[in-house]
């Protein structure tokens, strides 16, 4: 399937973009593989920076946009991080919120990351909750499905290492995770939900296999209740959540891991003057929950914009990257 062609504005606004030489094994970017038997036309090859994709799936047409860094290397399987955008928003909206940061990482530390930026249909994905006034949930949209081929096109267009394909999302887009690490643990290696929590229909529905998570929450959230409640507003429910100790309780069990945890290097930060923040972990080597309470923060993107007021959706970590701590947390956990 042919790719559109990057759009110009959008690429002229990554000026970080740059020939960067791709380092080997020593960094972990996966075993080399033959170009040659896998994309014998050049020609045909797709080409870096952003661009947008589609497919037909379950007869609705659906599209999501894709970032290869400049310095591309044909010849590797490269990790690939799905970026999930929250409830009412959008794929290059979720790029704008993080401030571009998974292409940053992509461009700068030679990790050839991949990063794809589905859309979901109506602005809403078809989490693990049950009373959604939204097309997903009243249309019974397939996007676990719709997920999977999005990792299968990409991987027919360039290698993919299947030990690392990674899953982010923020609020919907984080819920959303939870169902994918529940229907496709073979194929997702980690999951890093940003202001999102268990829907509490997920406690009932299983989880058949051990999959790494990183959680960020903020104790001020006005419309993801860190003590778990109604998601959004009393005037305008979109849900239920577990609390963040039920959520990771659950992730502690669904992994086999002992709720003994250790303090993670982070002490307590405070540049941004409004937040701080502190991390704990919980298990070892490859099954790992990892999770980053932001002390003040709101139902923002640690390290990213402040789309909307503060008023609205609370106060955003300008102390902690978390693209770049959800990156590192990847790397170091491949799929068993």
């Amino acid at each position: 399937m042919a790719s559109p062609a990057p759009v110009p504005a959008l690429a002229a606004t990554r000026c970080w973009l740059g020939l960067v030489m791709v380092l080997s094994g020593a960094l972990g970017l996966g075993p080399a593989l033959t170009a040659s038997e896998l994309f014998p036309d050049s020609n045909s090859l797709i080409k870096p920076g952003l661009s947008q994709e589609s497919i037909n799936y379950g007869g609705i047409a659906r599209s999501w946009w894709r970032f290869l860094p400049a310095s591309h290397d044909y010849n590797r399987a490269c990790p690939l991080m799905i970026v999930l955008h929250g409830g009412f928003c959008s794929g290059l909206g979720m790029s704008s919120l993080t401030e571009h940061g998974f292409e940053r990482i992509a461009d700068t530390e030679h990790s050839d990351l991949v990063v794809v930026y589905p859309e979901s249909i109506d602005k809403n994905w078809h989490d693990d909750r049950a009373s959604i006034d939204s097309t997903a949930v009243t249309g019974n949209i397939d996007d676990v499905g719709f997920i999977r081929s999005v990792i299968r096109q990409t991987e027919s267009e360039t290698p993919i290492d299947p030990k690392r394909i990674f899953v982010t999302g923020i609020s919907n887009g984080a819920m959303m995770c939870y169902r994918l690490a529940r229907e496709l643990p073979d194929t997702i290696a980690v999951i890093a939900p940003v202001a999102g929590l268990l829907p509490v229909e997920a406690r009932e529905l299983p989880w058949p296999q051990s999959v790494s998570v990183i959680l960020f929450a903020g104790t001020e959230d006005p419309l993801m209740p860190y003590n778990g409640g109604v998601v959004g507003s009393p005037n305008s429910p979109r849900g239920e959540v577990l609390s963040v100790t039920d959520t990771i309780a659950f992730l502690l069990t669904q992994d086999h891991l002992v709720d003994q945890n250790r303090e993670l290097p982070s002490g307590e930060h405070v540049s941004d003057g409004t937040t701080t923040w502190r991390a704990r972990a919980y298990g070892l080597n490859q099954c790992e929950v990892d999770f980053y309470e932001i002390i003040g923060g709101g139902h923002t993107w640690p390290g990213g914009r402040q789309l909307l007021l503060q008023s609205q959706v609370g106060r955003t970590c300008m102390s902690l990257d978390a693209c770049q701590v959800i990156w590192n947390f990847c790397r170091l956990h491949p799929h068993p």
